[in-house]
């Protein structure tokens, strides 16, 4: 009688094992579907504000949400603005307060840039970097675009340095809710700087002056 006790406890004891290890492996698998949503809530977020500028962003009929904010971040000689992976990147010179930029590609590359100064009118530049060598020196002060591009096709980290004055960016962030009931909850936070397009009506018969450089 006593062994048929003792047996029966084991099986109880094992079966509450298993129970709390299997109520674990749920719990883990729904917070990684609920950061999943939580993440493209924080996407979702980010398109809605550009297209609207309106920072709360809540789906209909769904119960998650976004937070989006817009700041001003200040790059100078100091600190550099960073693209990684990038075939083409856009600069407003318009919030750039020096005279001239440094310009750094990671890779061997044929880089060409367009300084964009009024009336369709363009500074366009052609550079073989090798290896990361020198940077690239240009007199950005008065401009209103720059047009940095890899010519061949792939991408590159660009690092742009104001080598006087300094240059401002708009960086977005988003924050992510998967149960906009519970915002101390699942969440998960985006940042992405916001990316300048130089209006299209300029990029359409420019007249380029310049040269190449090697």
């Amino acid at each position: 009688m006593l062994a048929i006790l003792l047996l029966g406890t084991f099986v109880m004891t094992l079966g509450l094992t298993i129970s709390k290890r299997t109520i674990g492996e749920i719990r883990i698998d729904t917070d990684e579907e609920m950061l999943k949503d939580a993440f493209n809530v924080a996407e979702s977020g980010i398109d809605y504000f550009l297209k609207t500028e309106n920072g709360n962003y809540s789906p209909e009929n769904i119960e998650m949400m976004a937070k989006v904010t817009r700041d001003t971040e200040v790059f100078d000689n100091t600190k550099a603005l960073v693209y990684k992976n990038k075939i083409e990147v856009n600069l407003d010179l318009e919030k750039f307060d020096g005279n001239s930029l440094k310009i750094q590609i990671n890779r061997n590359a044929k880089i060409r840039l367009d300084l964009f100064w009024g009336n369709n009118r363009v500074e366009r530049f052609l550079f073989d970097r090798q290896d990361g060598s020198d940077a690239i020196s240009i007199s950005a002060g008065g401009k209103k675009y720059l047009k940095i591009m890899s010519i061949d096709g792939k991408p590159c980290d660009f690092t742009i340095i104001p080598s006087g004055g300094k240059f401002e960016q708009s960086v977005i962030t988003s924050i992510g809710y998967a149960k906009k009931i519970d915002p101390n909850g699942v969440k998960t936070v985006i940042s992405t700087e916001e990316e300048f397009n130089i209006p299209y009506f300029l990029l359409d018969a420019v007249t380029a002056v310049g040269g190449v450089s090697n």
